[in-house]
């Protein structure tokens, strides 16, 4: 083999392993522990029958958990949905992926995603862990905390910016009629 192809395929060989990479156990631990401390306060919350909306309730409590565009969406629908009496937002809880939340919520995976991180979030229901996530947490780093940056559903492959995105749309073309 030349010279030139020692080189492209060292570069090649760099430029596929950067993307296949996994997290360091440091950041994955980092992650899991942050995000399990979300889950370990949220959930016994979503539990409650005197809070109204849970999630809304970690907007306010936890705004820093966030990224601002999360929280923006987020507090958008829920504003949207106090003015209506029709149904016009999310109607399941949006960090659980549940109408009917579980007892308990364990992180489980964490893989990277481009220069963010997926974590897997298992329902633990009756004592039983559920086998495949109930939702997948988008985590990046943010002035050195990790913050959610979206939810995704493992079944539809839908995500919940995407979502709110198009509530967004369909309020507003609706209100234009």
């Amino acid at each position: 083999m030349g010279r030139a192809g020692l080189v492209l395929l060292g570069f090649s060989m760099c430029a596929g392993s950067s993307s296949a990479q996994a997290p360091s156990r440091d950041i994955q631990a980092s992650i899991k522990r942050s995000v399990q401390d979300f889950y370990n306060w949220y959930v016994p919350n979503a539990l409650r029958n005197d809070i109204g909306r849970p999630a809304a309730l970690a907007l306010r409590e936890r705004r820093s958990m966030f990224t601002a565009e999360l929280y923006n969406a987020l507090d958008n629908d829920f504003k949207a949905q106090a003015r209506s009496r029709e149904l016009v937002s999310i109607d399941y809880d949006p960090f659980l992926n549940a109408q009917d939340p579980c007892e308990h919520y364990e992180v489980g995976r964490v893989v990277a995603h481009g220069s963010n991180y997926l974590v897997d979030i298992h329902g633990v229901c009756a004592g039983k862990r559920h086998g495949t996530p109930d939702v997948i947490a988008e985590v990046i780093s943010k002035n050195g905390k990790w913050v959610f940056r979206n939810f995704r559903d493992v079944r539809p492959r839908s995500d919940l910016l995407t979502e709110l995105e198009a509530l967004r749309k369909a309020r507003s073309a609706s209100s234009h009629r």
